[in-house]
């Protein structure tokens, strides 16, 4: 029982980490995308 806590724990906290990585990565392409434009 101990071990299924764990696990549950483990894999709501690589969710989070996706879901942030993801989050950045969306942010990090909006700058671009608005740095780009504004040099055009």
């Amino acid at each position: 029982m101990a071990d299924l806590m764990r696990y549950s724990t483990q894999l709501s906290i690589c969710k989070s980490l996706l879901y942030y990585k993801k989050k950045t990565q969306v942010q990090m392409l909006l700058q671009s995308v608005s740095i780009a434009s504004g040099y055009l």
